[in-house]
C-alpha cells in the first residue's frame, strides 16, 4: 500500500515536500522517531513556546496527511449519522445536517509535533481522534474590521501559501521572543483584527465539528492517528 506523506512537518513550510512511499517503511519510521524523540509531548502554552525555541528538526518530521481511509479500517471507525443521509424513500432524513452528502473520509497519522498550518476547508468537517492528542486552534471566518485595506487578517495566499492557507502561525501568541516581534511587524492585521482564538484539546475518543470555512491550526502533541470526514 502506497501512502502520501508530507516531509517537513507541515505543508505550509518552505522545506515541505509531498511524496508517496510504502506504508510499512512509514510505520518503521514512526517507531524510529519514537525511539529518538519519544511518543508523547507536553500540552501547555509553555511547552508550545519551548517547542518553538528548540524544535524537532523539520527534516525528521514526516506526516502521513490526508490519505483516503483504507477500506479494511472502515470497520474500526464510526461515521456520524449526520454526515450522511440514509434516505432511500425520498423523505427528508432528520438525522443529517446539510445535504448529508458524504464527500471523503481521510486518515492522518504522524509523530508528535507535526502540524497542519492555519487554513480553512470549503466543506463541513468532523475530526475524530483515535490515538494520541491534538491541539486545535480555531477562528471564525470573518474579515478585517478596523482596516480599510482589502487584505484579510489571515493573509491567506501570501508568502507562497495556498489561497486557503495563512502564513501566520497562531501559536506565536503563546511565544514572546524575537520571532513573535518579527511576525507582529510582518503581519500586523493578524494581531489587530483576527477574531478571538478558540482552543480545543482532542484526546482519543473525541470528535470536533469544524464548520465549513472556519480557520483551524492543528498540532499533534503525541504520536497521533486521526480520521476526518468532509461532507456537504
Amino acid at each position: 500500500t502506497m501512502v502520501a506523506v508530507e516531509m517537513g512537518g507541515s505543508y505550509g513550510s518552505e522545506q515541505s515536500e509531498r511524496a508517496e512511499i510504502p506504508l510499512l517503511p512509514y510505520l518503521q519510521y514512526l517507531q524510529l522517531f519514537e525511539e529518538r524523540h519519544g511518543r508523547t509531548g507536553e500540552y501547555s502554552k509553555e511547552a508550545i513556546a519551548k517547542l518553538h525555541r528548540s524544535p524537532i528538526p523539520s527534516n525528521e518530521l514526516v506526516y502521513m496527511a490526508q490519505n483516503d481511509l483504507m477500506q479494511p479500517l472502515y470497520k474500526d471507525i464510526i461515521i456520524p449519522e449526520f454526515c450522511q443521509s440514509n434516505n432511500t424513500d425520498g423523505e427528508e432524513e432528520s438525522t443529517s445536517l446539510g445535504l448529508g452528502h458524504l464527500y471523503s473520509v481521510m486518515i492522518w497519522l504522524g509523530p508528535r509535533s507535526c502540524l497542519s498550518p492555519l487554513h480553512f476547508d470549503p466543506l463541513d468537517n468532523c475530526l475524530m481522534q483515535h490515538v494520541g492528542r491534538k491541539r486545535v486552534l480555531l477562528y471564525e471566518p470573518s474579515s478585517s474590521s478596523s482596516s480599510s485595506t482589502s487584505m484579510g487578517w489571515h493573509y491567506a495566499g501570501h508568502d507562497g501559501q495556498q489561497n486557503n492557507t495563512s502564513p501566520v502561525n497562531p501559536e506565536l501568541l503563546d511565544v514572546e521572543d524575537d520571532v513573535h516581534s518579527e511576525m507582529r511587524q510582518r503581519y500586523p492585521l493578524f494581531f489587530q483584527d483576527s477574531p478571538p482564538r478558540m482552543e480545543c484539546s482532542l484526546s482519543p475518543g473525541d470528535l470536533l465539528y469544524i464548520p465549513a470555512r472556519w480557520w483551524h491550526h492543528v498540532r499533534s502533541i503525541d504520536t497521533s492517528a486521526s480520521v476526518n470526514v468532509w461532507w456537504r
